[in-house]
């Protein structure tokens, strides 16, 4: 599942590269945006290989995430951002239960290369967490809050001149506290997004 999610990504993202016309214009100061993502999501440590009987038997570890997000453009190098992601972190085989996980928060994007058609960048946000375990035997579902910070990297591939794709890379930490314990989850997550942005103030064009 996550080799074709991988590779389908792959695809998209060459396909629209070489597809990319000329007018584009890159990113516009004082832009808004918006954007919906899928990605996958593979987890190295933490709960959810230890919440099941504390261990990670009958631990189905291959998911996918999706997400948007909305913000706005300061200037061609910055944007601000609001964000939330949905992600069904694990699931028993054996039918007894599943957990899910939404992260909402906000996120700062960084674009030291400015240009028309591809802008490579750097990202960091954080927020709150809603981890939800799901007991599939009684019909009960707990909630646990909690937060989150992450950082990482992409670009912004302009295939038309005001929307286009981005593939990202972000490694996140979510910290979690229930019966008096807290646990984290350390995740790393590549994702891409179709991304579209209005207004601004762009530059007069002959």
């Amino acid at each position: 599942m996550r080799c074709i999610l991988k590779c389908s990504i792959a695809a998209l993202v060459a396909l629209l590269t070489l597809s990319t016309p000329i007018r584009s214009q890159g990113i516009t100061p004082l832009s808004g945006e918006v954007s919906a993502n899928v990605g996958f999501n593979n987890v190295i440590s933490g709960i959810v290989k230890n919440y099941f009987n504390n261990n990670s038997t009958g631990i189905n570890e291959e998911y996918v995430q999706f997400g948007f997000s909305g913000g706005i453009n300061l200037s061609k190098q910055i944007a601000v951002l609001g964000e939330f992601n949905y992600l069904p972190l694990a699931s028993s085989t054996a039918g007894y239960g599943s957990i899910d996980a939404q992260m909402y928060g906000g996120a700062v994007r960084y674009s030291p290369i400015s240009g028309n058609k591809i802008v490579p960048y750097v990202v960091a946000g954080g927020g709150s967490t809603r981890l939800s375990v799901s007991d599939h035997y009684d019909g009960v579902t707990v909630s646990h809050n909690g937060d989150y910070f992450g950082f990482g990297g992409g670009v912004s591939i302009f295939a038309g001149r005001n929307w286009g794709i981005r593939p990202e890379y972000r490694w996140n930490r979510q910290s979690q506290t229930y019966d008096g314990v807290n646990y984290t989850i350390n995740a790393s997550t590549g994702s891409v997004a179709v991304f579209f942005q209005w207004g601004g103030r762009a530059k007069a064009r002959r």
